[in-house]
């Protein structure tokens, strides 16, 4: 069963294997992300699962849709995905890929996250199954306060620099948070 729902969604290992299969990737100034933005209106791609995604928009332009879009021409030079990896569900070897791969694909329980204005994350709810946001884990810190320290995951989301810490958020690390360690996975460049 596809469970990938195009630019609405899906399994970060998908899209490798997507991008794997065209042979690259276009740069975000060639073909920039705008689902979502009001300004862009494309369609679900071909194998989309209603049943996993929901219901594809009513309206849709399909000159907007990576079908029309894709041009291999405009691809980034030398950029090719040969596969991709699943790191350990441990945050400790996800801090040490981090540090000799560079940025991580996270999956997460984002079910609160339209709540997040600053600081570190750590709602008293969410699940560590129920993963439902795919996100890029960037980096890694501590934030220290008059009585205490958080150990927190910088990471980047996709809703716009006008949300959360201009388009980031950080995340309690340590702690599995909302499912933070369960799908971390990293393309594997040629």
């Amino acid at each position: 069963m596809n469970m990938d729902c195009g630019v609405f969604g899906g399994w970060p290992y998908l899209a490798y294997q997507y991008v794997q299969g065209v042979g690259g990737i276009e740069s975000d100034f060639a073909y920039p992300y705008c689902s979502g933005d009001g300004k862009c209106f494309p369609c679900a791609a071909p194998g989309y699962n209603v049943t996993r995604c929901g219901q594809p928009p009513e309206y849709c332009n399909k000159t907007q849709s990576c079908g029309d879009k894709l041009n291999s021409n405009d691809f980034v030079s030398g950029l090719r995905v040969s596969s991709w990896v699943a790191v350990a569900k441990n945050e400790r070897v996800m801090q040490a890929e981090l540090v000799s791969r560079g940025p991580l694909s996270v999956v997460f329980d984002a079910s609160m996250l339209q709540f997040y204005h600053s600081g570190v994350w750590d709602p008293w709810v969410c699940s560590r199954t129920s993963l439902d946001h795919a996100v890029l884990l960037v980096g890694y810190g501590t934030e220290k306060t008059l009585l205490s320290e958080k150990p927190y995951w910088l990471v980047k989301n996709s809703w716009g620099e006008n949300w959360g810490e201009k388009g980031y958020f950080r995340i309690l690390r340590g702690k599995n948070k909302c499912g933070i360690a369960e799908q971390v996975t990293s393309a594997v460049l040629e």
